[in-house]
């Protein structure tokens, strides 16, 4: 389980351009990620949407796929794929995907025995597609699948969508949790969205010395905010964006 990252999120503005924005910003019907719809929540997509081409497994079934579509390219595997590249394509195109954002070195020669391994519980063509997909969003978007995409820190900065909202009382505050990380860049693109709006955004690891701190924007720059030096200010700070009781924080951390 990830740690928990709380955020706060406060924009000054008139009520009415209020709800246009968290409106439009919120989980609705169409997305399986929300815990609950409406006004109060927030929808990364909405703001930086991801291609749904990367919205496949992640883990090493999909870099088994990997292995074996490039084994299906490569001439020096003539045990393996019927449309082979020649081998200065091949070697091009593989150094291509060496190039992108987080790939590293890739098996792209199968022995037979690796792939009757690799293909014991998947078909050989359910495998190949899938690794297919994984290289073509490589190319395509530097990030083979939802996760490497999302936590890159030009795209969301962490592995979900918001969860766990707060409950919303129709002012100016929304609440919410990301893993591991806050949602920098998301912010950021609401702020250049919404130009006209202040936009605060206060942030606490649930492992509260690890990491806090507020940042203010207008127009899609930070414009002020405070990030803590020390474990200690950290941790105040935390407590306070968490809205916990400092004492029985203490007294936890006694037991």
């Amino acid at each position: 389980m990830p740690n928990h990252v709380m955020n706060r999120l406060e924009f000054d503005c008139p009520m009415e351009r209020l709800r246009e924005i968290l409106g439009a910003i919120c989980y609705d019907g169409g997305s399986e990620e929300a815990e609950r719809t409406g006004i109060g929540t927030i929808d990364f997509n909405k703001i930086i949407p991801m291609p749904a081409t990367l919205n496949i497994e992640a883990g090493s079934r999909t870099m088994d796929g990997v292995n074996l579509y490039l084994t299906s390219l490569n001439p020096d595997a003539p045990h393996f794929g019927s449309e082979k590249m020649d081998p200065e394509a091949f070697s091009a195109f593989v150094q291509k995907i060496g190039k992108t954002y987080g790939f590293g070195s890739r098996n792209h020669n199968l022995s037979e025995e690796e792939i009757a391994k690799v293909t014991q519980y998947t078909s050989a063509e359910e495998l190949l597609e899938l690794g297919k997909t994984a290289v073509h969003n490589q190319l395509q978007y530097g990030a083979t699948t939802w996760y490497d995409w999302r936590i890159q820190p030009d795209h969301w900065n962490t592995k979900w969508n918001s969860y766990d909202p707060g409950d919303y009382d129709g002012g100016r505050e929304i609440t919410f949790q990301t893993a591991w990380c806050p949602p920098h860049p998301i912010i950021q693109k609401l702020s250049e969205m919404y130009p006209e709006v202040t936009i605060r955004h206060a942030w606490a690891n649930e492992d509260l010395s690890a990491d806090a701190g507020e940042l203010y924007y207008e127009g899609g720059q930070k414009v002020d905010g405070h990030v803590p030096i020390s474990e200690e200010e950290t941790r105040r700070m935390a407590i306070n964006i968490w809205d916990w009781d400092p004492e029985e924080v203490e007294a936890i951390d006694i037991e």
